[in-house]
């Protein structure tokens, strides 16, 4: 039961078809994405998400009471609202369920997460998971046991430990050769974890087929395929990163200067002026681009491009051809400067969406810096003379 972005859903279901997988719960959301991440992985398995929610804040639409035959749910990151409602609508149809509140965590505050426990059957986290659920609610882990039939916690490399019955059985990690990509292992290990749940398993196969299924995905590379065309992408775009590189130091001589839309910079007649501040959660983040002086072409482009195709036209040009061969350039370089300039005007934004406090939702778009934002993040909205930024 989820949501999908009308814009590329078909690709989804397409696949989903190709698999044989039911779609019957799956519902189009018109005008938009599915949600999005790109998840970047260091070689010690460190990982910065990008994300965006898209279609998923709209997972509240689905409810448990338009499901037929559905014996065991899971609760997993979702729209906050989504989550709110499904653990209300599997306790109220008596289908026992997960609470797998993963990266969803900093959406709640500590009575909500207690009141998702006490309706949830089981309850799985990671171990850092499991010491902010601990921090929030104000419960120590054996207090969460004592109100599920099983808490159980992933450690990594380290195993698993499943708490039930008063008791606590340790999984040890499945040795693998080799440590290809961690992204999805926590999935894969839910997988197993269902299918336990869904056989009668006891918790100990339970445990060790979700172990393996996690250490098969950790030795294989996730949309090898996809992020080999987002290369072949990159490369395509090389000649106009160095075009626009060489370009940029005429617009230096020049004296071009673009007005900031970061949210770490200040006019000085900004500066020393009262702001209004508001709180909120980051509902979703977008990656954007800014153009700078409201699209409008400065001229230096055209200057910088003829110049430098005017040059290169006679240099190409010998004798009386060297004359209309740099004409032809300039003619050929002003017009390349003014695409490449429409380059170099655009900068990273954010667009930025954020619930209120008091309800209501925001969007602000800025220059991205090194300020990292994440769904799910308590920021600031720091408003004044008709600017609003949003900072931590």
């Amino acid at each position: 039961m989820g949501t999908l972005g009308e814009i590329d859903a078909q690709d989804y279901l397409a696949h989903l078809a190709q698999l044989k997988l039911p779609a019957d719960y799956l519902r189009v959301i018109p005008g938009m994405y599915t949600a999005q991440a790109m998840v970047t992985t260091d070689l010690e398995n460190n990982q910065i998400t990008t994300f965006h929610a898209g279609a998923m804040l709209q997972a509240h639409v689905n409810h448990v009471s338009q499901t037929q035959n559905v014996t065991l749910g899971i609760v997993s990151p979702d729209g906050g609202d989504a989550m709110r409602q499904h653990v209300e609508q599997f306790a109220a149809a008596n289908i026992p369920f997960i609470f797998d509140p993963g990266q969803g965590l900093p959406l709640f505050q500590g009575a909500e997460l207690k009141r998702m426990i006490e309706l949830a059957t089981y309850v799985t986290v990671n171990d850092y998971e499991a010491e902010l659920l601990s921090n929030k609610t104000g419960w120590s882990i054996a207090q969460i046991v004592e109100r599920v039939k099983a808490l159980i916690i992933t450690r990594g490399e380290h195993g698993v430990l499943i708490h039930h019955d008063g008791s606590t059985t340790t999984i040890p990690a499945v040795p693998v050769e080799q440590v290809i990509d961690p992204t999805g292992c926590g999935d894969a290990f839910r997988g197993g974890l269902l299918y336990g749940l869904e056989h009668g398993l006891d918790w100990a196969t339970t445990g060790r087929l979700a172990n393996l299924m996690g250490s098969i995905k950790i030795a294989h590379q996730v949309m090898a395929a996809a992020y080999s065309h987002f290369l072949e992408k990159c490369m395509d775009k090389m000649i106009r990163v160095t075009a626009t590189a060489l370009l940029a130091s005429t617009f230096a001589l020049q004296g071009c200067a673009l007005q900031s839309s970061s949210a770490d910079v200040y006019t000085a007649n900004q500066a020393r002026r009262e702001h209004t501040v508001r709180l909120g959660t980051i509902a979703s983040i977008r990656l954007v681009k800014i153009q700078a002086d409201n699209g409008q072409p400065s001229g230096l482009g055209a200057f910088g491009g003829g110049a430098l195709g005017a040059i290169a036209g006679s240099a190409i040009g010998g004798g009386r051809g060297a004359l209309l061969t740099g004409i032809v350039g300039g003619l050929g370089g002003t017009v390349a400067g003014h695409v490449v300039e429409g380059e170099f005007a655009l900068r990273s934004g954010l667009e930025i969406t954020v619930r209120l406090d008091n309800g209501e939702v925001r969007a602000i778009t800025q220059e991205a810096t090194q300020e990292i934002f994440r769904a799910g993040e308590r920021v600031r909205l720091v408003s004044g003379n008709g600017i609003t930024r949003v900072t931590h």
